[in-house]
This record gives C-alpha cells, sequence and structure tokens, in this order.
C-alpha cells in the first residue's frame, strides 16, 4: 500500500522529479495493483441460469418480458401525461384528484383534510374527473 512505501521516501533521489509526482506514481502503480487483482470476472451463462433459474434458451420467456416491460412503459407514460394534466388544473380540483386517486383517502378522508364537506367534496371530484378526461382527449 501506499503508507508502506513512505518508509522509501529516504531513497527517493533528486533526478529533475519533484517529490511529488514521485508520490503520485506510487499512488498510481498501487491502484493499478490493486484494481488488477479485483478484476471482473463475468459469470457463466450456466451458473446464472442455475442460481437464478432463468432459462437462457427460452424465447418465449423473453418476448414475454419484452411484453411486460412494453405495458410498463405504455403505463409510465400514461401516468405521466395524467399527471401533467392534473397539474395544468385548478388547484381545489388536482388536489382531491390526487389524495383520491393517489393517495386512496376516502371521501370523508378528503373532506376532512381538507376541511370541507363530503358533499363539496364529492362535487369537485366529479367535476376535476370530468375536466380531466376532456384534458385528456384535446
Amino acid at each position: 500500500m501506499f503508507i508502506e512505501e513512505l518508509p522509501n521516501i529516504s531513497q527517493f533521489k533528486w533526478r529533475n522529479i519533484s517529490l511529488l509526482y514521485w508520490l503520485y506514481q506510487i499512488a498510481t502503480n498501487e491502484l493499478n495493483k490493486y484494481f488488477n487483482a479485483h478484476k471482473y470476472r463475468p459469470h457463466s451463462l450456466c451458473r446464472i441460469q442455475e442460481e437464478y433459474g432463468i432459462d437462457i434458451t427460452d424465447r418465449s420467456s423473453a418476448e414475454t418480458e419484452s411484453i411486460k416491460l412494453q405495458d410498463e412503459l405504455d403505463k409510465h407514460q400514461d401516468f405521466m401525461k395524467i399527471n401533467a394534466c392534473i397539474r395544468k388544473m385548478d388547484i381545489k380540483y388536482g388536489e382531491v384528484i390526487s389524495l383520491r386517486f393517489f393517495e386512496n383517502k376516502s371521501i370523508n378522508e378528503i373532506a376532512i383534510i381538507l376541511n370541507k364537506k363530503e358533499g363539496t367534496i364529492k362535487s369537485l371530484l366529479s367535476r376535476g374527473v370530468e375536466k380531466l378526461k376532456e384534458n385528456i382527449k384535446s
């Protein structure tokens, strides 16, 4: 290690090279030794198949996984579109929609949180959902 080389500082001889450069060179050599000793060794495909139970020869599994990933991507894109529409809405509608559908709060809980009557919450929710539908279509 680098610290082990410090006692050898007495062996340093001036040859138009600064002491700082010499120390950097020692540190660089030590780093190279470390990383060469800890090189990346990839796992064999057989080992991955055994450990994780993945059949790498099954193409239908890859196709199924691809379909699942595409579905997740579509859901995420839909969520982002809806979220953008909610942010453009009047805050009173956005709050109610977010609490109801993203926080899974009941009408009663939303009424308590926003300090409004349940009827008002139902009305805001109904109007908000209609406005959201209109914004998504356009």
